[in-house]
């Protein structure tokens, strides 16, 4: 039995000769086949979005107990709450690289995130 049929038996990827030096230089990551590195890459970005639209439906769920004025005024300004969440979970330079939401901790800090909305719905180029 010849190399190439252990390596089929052993269930290993074959590999093109250009693939096979490019293993031996960087390692088998960059040697793998694009096709295979492709569905991978969307299974782990499905599984992201997934993870990411499940916390932005508990974080509306959170934010419409909470701090539904805070809510309404988002949602107002980005036309939809999904925008809006996001935007509130983001950090950003205007609410002192916090998220508005942990600025938004305290009274003092939704009256700043209400404000910055306010200069947003006035000045969209913030």
């Amino acid at each position: 039995m010849r190399k190439k049929n252990k390596r089929a038996a052993r269930g290993t990827l074959k590999l093109t000769a250009r693939e096979r030096r490019v293993h031996d230089t960087f390692g088998e990551e960059f040697a793998t086949p694009i096709s295979k590195k492709n569905s991978e890459f969307t299974v782990r970005s499905q599984a992201v979005l997934r993870d990411r639209t499940a916390h932005l439906k508990k974080l509306l769920r959170f934010l419409k107990r909470a701090d539904p004025r805070l809510l309404a005024a988002a949602v107002e300004l980005f036309e939809s709450e999904e925008k809006a969440v996001t935007w509130l979970a983001t950090i950003h330079h205007i609410t002192e690289n916090k998220t508005p939401l942990q600025l938004a901790a305290s009274p003092a800090g939704r009256k700043k995130v209400l404000h910055v909305l306010g200069k947003i719905e006035n000045n969209p180029f913030l």
